[in-house]
């Protein structure tokens, strides 16, 4: 276990390598182009670590391999919620960023209604909810395209999914401020690792283990809503990530989360490193 860790992180920290020194500018460009690159590597490290854990994680909690923050509608949500900022004339990280979160967290809020039935969760139904409503806010993005062209260019690439963003100087606070919450849901994720254990056998199994069931659930609601709302303000829609690492997590590892949710971070941070070269 201890061999396949030491070669996935020898192979992560090749591919930051790589996406700070590989380029048409050569290995070694000027202090502009190596901070583009840096800031590249950093949002390709914080984006697939985050779907990478979220996806584990919902995949966890709802006992379907199927789950992930883009199929069960919080990711669209949070685009929808971005767009909705843009419109409304708020262009800063941290106020799209916050209009992301209530995009997501209201989109996921209205998809666990939806799937609930007799106050029991249909996780069938959740799946189904999730994809109708990731379809509806996409419609509703591109409406807000074209209806908003001043601001099609900076929406189309929260539907896309981009990495080389420009920041200036004066957002680069914001930007790491937002990013350190990212990051801090991401921490809490790693510290559920046992209740995830437990869910994964499902609720009745949990309550036995004296997993608070609900409160877990509540809680891994408002991290996935937070910190995905955030990333795609930050990057836009990446997809699969979120989906496709933890599968291949469990194949290396196990099931067990203790080993999967770190054997994830580092995976998800390689995979799109490799992607984005």
């Amino acid at each position: 276990m201890k061999l396949r860790f030491a070669i996935l992180f020898f192979l992560t920290v090749a591919a930051i390598s790589l996406s700070l020194f590989w380029g048409p500018a050569g290995f070694f460009p000027g202090r502009e182009v190596m901070s583009l690159r840096a800031m590249r590597a950093f949002l390709a490290l914080l984006a697939g670590a985050t779907l990478a854990l979220n996806g584990a994680a919902l995949q966890a909690l709802f006992l379907n391999p199927l789950a992930d923050p883009y199929v069960l509608g919080i990711a669209s949500g949070a685009a929808l919620g971005y767009a909705a900022g843009l419109v409304l004339g708020f262009s800063t990280p941290f106020f799209v960023s916050l209009f992301g979160i209530l995009g997501g967290a209201g989109v996921f809020i209205i998809v666990y209604l939806l799937s609930r039935r007799n106050g029991v969760l249909n996780r069938n139904a959740l799946l189904l909810a999730g994809v109708v409503m990731s379809f509806l806010t996409s419609s509703l993005v591109m409406i807000l395209m074209v209806s908003h062209q001043e601001s099609i260019y900076r929406m189309l690439y929260v539907l896309w999914g981009y990495l080389g963003r420009a920041i200036s100087k004066k957002q680069l606070p914001a930007v790491f401020a937002v990013s350190l919450i990212v990051m801090a849901c991401d921490a809490v994720l790693f510290l559920l690792s046992k209740e995830l254990d437990a869910l994964s056998l499902g609720d009745e199994e949990a309550l036995s283990m004296g997993v608070d069931v609900e409160k877990v659930k509540r809680l891994l609601f408002l991290l996935s809503s937070v910190s995905i709302g955030i990333l795609v303000s930050l990057v836009g829609s990446i997809g699969f990530v979120g989906l496709m690492v933890p599968h291949i997590a469990r194949r290396v590892v196990g099931p067990c989360h203790r080993n999967l949710m770190p054997f994830s971070f580092l995976l998800g941070v390689l995979f799109l490193s490799l992607a984005d070269l």
